[in-house]
């Protein structure tokens, strides 16, 4: 009766603690996007070009949001430390809450492909400036993938990607959870 009872504490402890963690951490702690950085050897003039890797490192981000830099620098963790000729892979899983059309916004110094359940919904795969790219889609509700590919040749560069339901005023950074759609 007693070892019940301790066990029974110990697991509402647990319990407590958990939920305490999830207030004290921010959401996207918990649905993180999946990072890939693979640094080239040699120069990238194309994101089709034959991948030849030096090392890869891979981490979680809450967001994808690099400021425009000659570092890549994301806007919540500061700088990691690549200048040029890298390749990234992004990841996560999305739970779409209200069907209908959604913009996704990709600005990018250089070249992205974006994919949503594995179809392409946009790319420009060479090298260029800091430029703006919106893209219109109807997504059902229920689970997608969301998977973009990034590469970063030389000078300045900068990636971010947004989304909205069509017709809400108000972007969303992709990893940021909204009355519309979760990252998980």
């Amino acid at each position: 009766m007693i070892l019940r009872r301790n066990i029974f504490i110990v697991v509402l402890i647990a319990l407590a603690l958990l939920l305490i963690l999830r207030m004290l951490l921010p959401i996207s702690f918990f649905n993180p996007i999946k990072m890939k950085l693979s640094k080239q050897i040699g120069v990238i003039l194309q994101l089709d070009q034959p991948r030849n890797v030096d090392f890869t490192v891979t981490c979680v981000i809450p967001s994808i949001d690099f400021l425009e830099d000659a570092e890549l620098t994301h806007k919540k963790l500061g700088p990691f430390g690549f200048k040029q000729d890298f390749f990234i892979d992004f990841y996560t899983q999305m739970k779409v809450n209200r069907e209908g059309y959604y913009v996704f916004r990709l600005v990018s110094d250089d070249g992205f492909r974006l994919r949503i359940d594995r179809q392409k919904i946009g790319e420009f795969v060479f090298s260029r400036s800091l430029t703006t790219n919106e893209f219109l889609l109807y997504l059902q509700r229920g689970r997608h993938s969301f998977e973009l590919n990034y590469f970063q040749g030389f000078g300045k560069m900068g990636l971010s990607a947004e989304y909205r339901l069509n017709g809400d005023l108000r972007f969303h950074k992709v990893g940021e959870s909204s009355s519309s759609v979760c990252f998980e």
